[in-house]
């Protein structure tokens, strides 16, 4: 029997965000945010962790600052949008993951 590998769970906030006159759920990144998006998928590369999956929010500017990290990226790992992401409680966040096949 063979023991299954843990698993391992990144949390990547959104890089910073402009303010114009739309829905919350619609705002894209400043031009800072873009910057800011490109160095930290630096920044996860260089860290080592492999990724596998990404689950991200719907959320216009959560999608454009994945979009900008993971050209990083030397592979790409899946991308699932996830609506039930954007304004989750930590229960709603966990019962996302419980939901998350291993495979």
């Amino acid at each position: 029997m063979s023991v299954a590998e843990p698993r391992r769970i990144v949390l990547f906030r959104h890089a910073k965000a402009d303010w114009p006159q739309v829905t919350d759920h619609e705002r894209p990144l400043a031009d800072r945010g873009r910057k800011e998006s490109a160095e930290a998928g630096r920044r996860l590369v260089d860290s080592g962790i492999p990724f596998d999956l990404a689950l991200c929010s719907t959320a216009t500017r959560t999608r454009e600052t994945w979009k900008l990290a993971v050209q990083e990226f030397p592979h790409r790992p899946k991308t699932v949008y996830e609506e039930r992401i954007y304004e989750a409680s930590p229960g709603e966040l966990i019962a996302v993951l419980n939901e998350t096949p291993d495979d």
